[in-house]
């Protein structure tokens, strides 16, 4: 990453430190007056380096959510202390669905729910995180919601599973160990 056009990463690198630093409210959320030590919208639009998460452990932040790497929560290496990454799939994001791949409504609920059922099955011997990337200006469109309302309807059923919001650290997440990768 990076190699045909290091000054465009360099400047990237630099912004989204600053961007970590500068919008505590929106990168950090202080929602309802929660402390959020997550690292999503720092480097919005999944334009991360590999320094990346070694700036975010220096800003403070504590878990990042949005690397395309499994669908089990690791811990990554950085210069200073472990920083945890919770799963992102690009295979259940309305952006790359909808406006990119132009698939029906219907596509994003086959999808979501074959997805869910397989980690469903793989969490028999270990938690698994389904995450699932929607916009309200996709998602919530009059013609698409439905679709949206139908896979948590579904998903809900299932008594092991819980929902968490992403603006709230994670809690009792169990990860094998702190032996970064």
């Amino acid at each position: 990453m990076g190699v045909r056009r290091p000054r465009f990463y360099a400047a990237q690198f630099a912004e989204g430190r600053e961007r970590a630093r500068r919008h505590p409210k929106s990168a950090r959320g202080h929602h309802q007056g929660n402390r959020q030590t997550a690292a999503r919208l720092a480097w919005s639009g999944l334009t991360e380096t590999w320094q990346t998460p070694d700036v975010l452990v220096e800003e403070g932040y504590d878990y990042v959510a949005d690397w395309v790497l499994d669908d089990q929560p690791v811990w990554l290496k950085t210069r200073s202390k472990p920083i945890l990454n919770l799963p992102y799939t690009q295979e259940c994001n309305d952006v790359a669905m909808m406006l990119i791949q132009h698939h029906k409504a219907s596509e994003y609920y086959d999808r979501a729910i074959d997805q869910f059922e397989q980690i469903y099955a793989d969490a028999a011997d270990s938690a698994r995180i389904m995450t699932l990337s929607v916009h309200p200006y996709i998602m919530g469109a009059p013609h698409r919601v439905k679709y949206l309302r139908r896979v948590f309807e579904v998903i809900r059923k299932s008594p092991t599973c819980c929902f968490g919001p992403g603006h709230k650290s994670p809690t009792g997440i169990s990860v094998p160990d702190q032996k970064a990768s």
